[in-house]
């Protein structure tokens, strides 16, 4: 798939050709930034430039053996995400990034409301590569990122898959903690548009999974590759 080149700022190039024996420089016209996504499942790619959603969220987090009770959390998970889709509806990518901070270590602005302030998100998002968050909105005890995508299946049927179990916590889940120890997801690139909104650019590869519900098993596991999104990121602002 042949991408747009994310946002060139206008550069002067000389020119081949002269006018009155001075070299005549030209502007080269700015490339539009694009939103956009690619994967491929058992050799099917799919597509989609379209954003149809992006937000910021808070979960508790927790590392005991049974249900908490509230004030047994002791930690935040904070996250952003990110959704878009394939116009034609048979691709979609959701991509969501979290980051767990112990209660202790936050500051408090009132009550009990626990926030971050700017000097807590500065690692947040950057550069480099991230460990997939294999109980993300279950324990929520791993940092990462965590995917839910779509493909087609026999006779057209749409399926929802994720890189994470989708069983509720306390429920048996067949996605195991190593599943996604091969692997990537890596951003390549954080910038920032004309308005000032962050994008990043990322590529990746990982196992996706069909839905778990209560005592549901997923029987539906598939491979992902060639992945690659470019799409803005709505900071959190708690």
């Amino acid at each position: 798939m042949k991408r747009v080149l994310p946002l060139i700022f206008a550069v002067l190039l000389l020119a081949s050709c002269q006018e009155n024996g001075e070299p005549v420089i030209q502007e080269e016209e700015e490339t539009e930034l694009v939103w956009e996504f690619t994967y491929t499942i058992g050799g099917v790619e799919y597509t989609g430039n379209s954003v149809n959603g992006n937000g910021t969220g808070v979960l508790q987090a927790y590392y005991v053996s049974q249900k908490p009770t509230f004030e047994e959390y002791d930690s935040l998970f904070f996250k952003v995400s990110t959704s878009m889709r394939d116009h034609s509806g048979d691709g979609s990518l959701k991509v969501i990034l979290g980051k767990k901070y112990l209660k202790e270590e936050l500051k408090i602005r009132t009550g009990n409301l626990y926030t971050l302030y700017e000097e807590d998100r500065k690692d947040f998002i950057q550069e480099g590569m991230y460990p997939y968050s294999f109980d993300y909105d279950r324990h929520n005890s791993q940092d990462g990122v965590a995917l839910e995508l779509a493909m087609l299946g026999e006779n057209e049927h749409r399926h929802y898959l994720t890189t994470h179990s989708t069983a509720p916590y306390g429920f048996e889940t067949l996605v195991k903690d190593d599943a996604q120890a091969d692997s990537s997801f890596e951003i390549l690139k954080v910038g920032t548009t004309p308005n000032g909104n962050t994008y990043i650019e990322a590529t990746f590869e990982a196992k996706v999974f069909g839905y778990e519900g209560n005592g549901v098993k997923t029987s539906i596991q598939r491979e992902v590759t060639n992945g690659f999104v470019r799409m803005p990121v709505s900071y959190m602002d708690f």
